[in-house]
Order: structure tokens, then C-alpha cells, then sequence
């Protein structure tokens, strides 16, 4: 069970534009990493050594907070909008090489994959117009940055030609 709630406030300050904000939670389940117990202990260490790794862990929950305005004219129509979203225990699923294909004794298998948690950031501006400027003539544009940013990456298999298990920023 959870609790998803969106909320937006809206407010035209003059004919034909809109001010808005709003405010969302997404929410994904939580995770068990169930398997680790079958794996070797070797595996396992190496595994438990991430410092993201839960045995479990709660709802993986996303903030989502966006400001914007919109206006449309008998020639103009434009939109412009800033947001940003705070994940918590982001799930980053993580594989580790299995010597020989055996990852535990009764795990047969070229990887072994888990779980690990992490925080993250992402922050974004969109704009888009167009405008009629005459009456076979449009012109439009749209302009996307977006940028995110995470507390660590974990990948053993990804970083294995540098000597590294984990990426910070």
C-alpha cells in the first residue's frame, strides 16, 4: 500500500496565461535481496562491502516539484517550465561475475544480481514556443536541459577494466 498524492496550484493572472506549481510523490515497491544467502561467502562479503547494500529496504519514493507558465495568443504560444525530483532508495541493481559460472553451491549462473540503494537529483527547464507570423508561416522551438545527479553507481562488471567496483560524483 501506499500514498501517491499530487498537488497542483494554478493561477491566471491575465486572459489567455496560466501560472502553475505542483507537487507529486511517486512511489515504487521495496525489494528483498533474497538470493544473497545462496551465494558463497566470498561473493557474499564482496557483495555486503557495497555501501548501498540493504538486506531489504522501504518504498522507493520520488518528490516531484515543477513551476511553470503557459500563454496563448491569437499568433503566440508559449510554455515554460522548471522542475526538480529527490528520489530515496532508488533501487540500483547491481551484477557480480560468478568465478566458473557458480555463484554459491547451488546457484549456476554467470552473474548474481542485487540490489543496492541510493539518493538522487534531477533537475530540468523545458521551453517550448511557436508563433504564427503569418498566415502560411509557423515557426516553433522546443529547448530541453535536464541534468541528475546520484550519491554513487555501483557496477563491478561495468568498472572491472578500471580496478574499480563504484563511481561517486
Amino acid at each position: 500500500k501506499a500514498f501517491a498524492p499530487r498537488v497542483i496550484l494554478s493561477y491566471k493572472p491575465i486572459e489567455d496565461m496560466t501560472v502553475y506549481a505542483s507537487w507529486a510523490r511517486g512511489v515504487n515497491p521495496g525489494f528483498v535481496n533474497a538470493n544473497v544467502p545462496l551465494y558463497s561467502a566470498a561473493l557474499q562479503a564482496q557483495i555486503k562491502a557495497d555501501n548501498g547494500y540493504v538486506d531489504k529496504t522501504g518504498a522507493e519514493t520520488l518528490d516531484s516539484f515543477e513551476i511553470g507558465i503557459k500563454q496563448q495568443t491569437s499568433w503566440l504560444r508559449y510554455a515554460l517550465t522548471v522542475y526538480y525530483g529527490k528520489w530515496n532508495n532508488l533501487k540500483n541493481q547491481v551484477n557480480y561475475s560468478c568465478p566458473a559460472n557458480a555463484c554459491g553451491p547451488t546457484v549456476i549462473a554467470p552473474f548474481a544480481s542485487v540490489y543496492t540503494v541510493r539518493t538522487g537529483k534531477l533537475l530540468g527547464l523545458e521551453a517550448e514556443v511557436n508563433a504564427a507570423l503569418t498566415e502560411n508561416i509557423d515557426l516553433g522551438g522546443t529547448l530541453e536541459l535536464v541534468g541528475s545527479r546520484f550519491n554513487g553507481f555501483s557496477s563491478p562488471t561495468a568498472f572491472q577494466a578500471t580496478g574499480k567496483t563504484f563511481g561517486t560524483n
